[in-house]
Parts: structure tokens; C-alpha cells; sequence
């Protein structure tokens, strides 16, 4: 064993004594790497010298607190966007359905549900709209096929003025939410990561409000997808040394949410006593304070793990190397441990398998494992044997 690795240990284990599987596994595997990423962070902040720091919603919760402990600087900002509140106050500028469509991520699949979620529609709107029109809420379709799908080109065509009319007030609603928040000069911008979409979105509308923002990303990961406006920076892997990409994303899920807050997603921006706030979705686990309490242990370990180790100097592969295995070849009982937890984007996509391997058919197993947001554990939990997953997950891939 390694002096530094021996160092992480010696940290984690005197915090291990009474905490269940949750704080444990955030003291022992998500907290080194937490401190590990926030520790980059400093240094690459300290070298840049951004006038503000802003913490993106929802994955940038966890990472701001660990950032107050280890650099001591309370001065940076929580702020509340998500994906789809950035493309909704952009929509108004589509030409078309199809050209609608292009603030899309990597889905494989979207749901008529979905796509309504991506216009604007909240959940009552979005079941009456689908009721009238006859509808199935839940279907999905290819996203490379949606734009030829006749019921869906309808479905925009009818409600094309709504989503304009919301979109522009949405736009309207950004740039004051901006202004309030301070977000302009040089900022550093921080997030998970992975496609440099929110980057990306934040530099385009910047751009066709005058607003003037000058961004620089940081993320555990970032490979855009999109030529950015402003330049990012990766932890672990990055557009010019992307080695380490495909072991990041094929848990990225688990990833998330570690570091997620625990609230619903933003979906939009309205006004109150004068001031702009954020509008949230429920919350995916609102119903279930055993999920709740389950997260916020793990976070609550990961803190306490940073709070041990503030001030030490320990090498990076060392850190993240407990949680990144985790990631790529989890045991049945890594597995177990995020069961339970899905994401919903339109529909639920669970971590896991949520039935036997032999209960499903060939073309429903492909289609959970493309939606699921760790395909090395759900691999995992449906076949339950001792593969090399992450192998297996590479070759699927290609």
C-alpha cells in the first residue's frame, strides 16, 4: 500500500466506527473524492483569479459546501438553473419542430411526456394536454427520429404560440434572475459536468441578451459536445485528454447524486416581492424520507471526510481511485446500495435492474440499460456474476 493511500485510510477509518452504509460509504469512497476535486478546484481558481464563483444547481450543492471548508472563501454563490430552464428561455428563436428539438442532450430515447417537460408544461399540463389529444404520456420515440414523427409535429404546431409566449417570458425572467445574482464580469463557473451543455446554453443566451459574462467551467469532466463560447476545464478528463471518460460516464448517475441537493429540479423562473426565483419540479424522492435520509447520510460522510483531511496534500489517483472502481465493477453489495434511486426525465430510469435478468425481453433490457444512468451496475445487478462490467460496458459502446 501506497504512503498516500495509507493516508486516506487513516483518515476515513476513525469515522467509520457507528455510521451506517450510507455515511460509511460516503466517508470512505465519496468523500476522498470530493476533496480531491475541490482541492483541484482551489488551485485552478487561485490561478485564474475569477471575480465570482457560482455553484451550479443541483450537483453544485455538495461540492459548495466542501469548498467553503477547504478554501474558507464564503463569497461564492448557489445559483439555480438546470438544463431545462436554460432551454426553455431560448426556445423562442426555433425556426421549426425539428429545429426545436436542438437543445436536446444525449438522450437515446424521449417520451411525449418528456418533450412536453422540455417545452415548458408542468406535470397537470402536461397529463390534460395528453388527455385531450389522446396521447400516451409515456411513449417514447428515438430522438434521432422525433422530428419525422407526425403526432409530435402536430402536437408543436397546436401549442407552437404557448411555448413562444412562454419562452419569452422565461428569457425576460434569466436575464433579471442573472442581474440579481450577479452573473457578469469573470466567473467561475462550477459543475459536474460531462457535455458542457449548461456552459454552453448560459454563453448563448449571454450572447443574445448583451449581457456581458465571461465564463470559466469547472467540472469533474467536460467533453463538449458543442463548440463552447468560453473555456472549461476537467478534473478527471477533459477535450484535449479524455482517457479517463468512458470510466467517469458509465456511472454518472451515482455521481450525481452524491453530489445533488435534495430538491426538485428548476423548471422555470417567476417573481416575487420584486425579486426573481427559481421555480422547482417536486422532488423524486419527496414521498420517500428513507431515500431522503439515505442521501443526506452518504453527504453528510463526505463532508465530515473533507473536514478530516483539510489542509493535507495527497495525490489525485489515490483520492479517486475507491469511488471510480466502485463506479466501473461494483460488487452486489455496491449495487444494493443504489437500488432504489432513479432519475425522471419524463419517465423513471432506475439505477439498476428492477426485475430478473430473465423476466425481461431482449428489446426492454436494452432499452432500461440505455436509459439507466449506471449501466456497469445495472449490468451488474442483472447478472449478478463476477464479469469484468466495465469491459463489457466498453465493448457495447463501440
Amino acid at each position: 500500500m501506497s504512503k498516500s493511500f495509507a493516508e486516506v485510510k487513516e483518515i476515513y477509518e476513525p469515522l467509520l466506527k457507528g455510521g451506517n452504509d450510507y455515511y460509511n460509504f460516503g466517508v470512505s469512497t465519496a468523500g476522498p473524492f470530493l476533496y480531491g476535486y475541490i482541492s483541484w478546484l482551489c488551485g485552478q481558481t487561485a490561478r485564474y483569479s475569477p471575480q465570482k464563483i457560482f455553484f451550479f444547481s443541483r450537483d453544485g450543492y455538495l461540492m459548495q459546501k466542501a469548498y467553503e471548508i477547504v478554501s474558507g472563501n464564503k463569497n461564492s454563490k448557489y445559483i439555480c438553473f438546470s438544463r431545462n430552464s436554460l432551454r426553455q428561455a431560448l426556445l423562442y428563436k426555433s425556426r421549426d419542430f425539428a429545429d426545436s428539438l436542438k437543445y436536446f442532450g444525449d438522450e437515446r430515447y424521449i417520451s411525449v411526456g418528456a418533450l412536453l417537460q422540455y417545452y415548458g408544461f408542468n406535470a397537470a399540463e402536461r397529463n390534460e394536454i395528453c388527455i385531450a389529444r389522446g396521447l400516451n404520456i409515456d411513449s417514447e420515440y428515438p430522438l434521432k427520429d422525433l422530428a419525422s414523427v407526425k403526432p409530435l409535429q402536430n402536437l408543436y404546431r397546436e401549442l407552437s404560440g404557448e411555448i413562444f409566449r412562454r419562452s419569452r417570458e422565461q428569457n425576460e425572467l434569466l436575464a433579471d434572475y442573472l442581474a440579481q445574482n450577479g452573473f457578469s464580469g469573470d466567473c467561475a463557473s462550477v459543475d459536474i459536468g460531462w457535455h458542457g451543455r449548461m456552459q454552453y446554453y448560459l454563453d448563448e443566451f449571454c450572447a443574445l441578451n448583451g449581457i456581458c459574462a465571461r465564463q470559466h467551467g469547472y467540472y469533474v469532466g467536460v467533453s463538449p459536445v458543442s463548440m463552447l463560447r468560453s473555456p472549461a476545464s476537467g478534473y478527471l478528463y477533459g477535450s484535449r485528454n479524455d482517457k479517463m471518460r468512458k470510466k467517469v460516464l458509465c456511472f454518472f448517475g451515482v455521481l450525481e447524486k452524491i453530489f445533488q441537493s435534495l430538491e426538485g429540479s428548476v423548471c422555470g423562473y417567476s417573481r416575487s416581492g420584486g425579486a426573481v426565483v427559481p421555480l422547482t419540479e417536486e422532488y423524486e424522492y419527496a414521498d420517500d424520507a428513507v431515500v431522503r435520509r439515505s442521501i443526506a447520510d452518504m453527504q453528510n460522510g463526505a463532508l465530515d471526510f473533507v473536514c478530516a483531511a483539510c489542509g493535507r496534500q495527497m495525490e489525485t489517483k489515490h483520492l479517486v481511485s475507491k469511488l471510480l472502481d466502485f463506479g466501473a465493477n461494483p460488487t452486489l453489495a455496491d449495487v444494493k446500495l443504489f437500488s432504489f434511486m432513479y432519475n425522471v426525465d419524463g419517465v423513471k430510469c432506475y439505477f439498476t435492474a428492477q426485475k430478473s435478468l430473465f423476466k425481461y425481453k431482449l428489446s426492454e433490457f436494452v432499452h432500461a440499460l440505455s436509459n439507466s444512468p449506471w449501466k456497469t451496475g445495472f449490468l451488474k445487478s442483472a447478472f449478478k456474476l463476477p464479469l469484468p462490467y466495465f469491459a463489457l460496458y466498453s465493448v457495447l459502446r463501440k
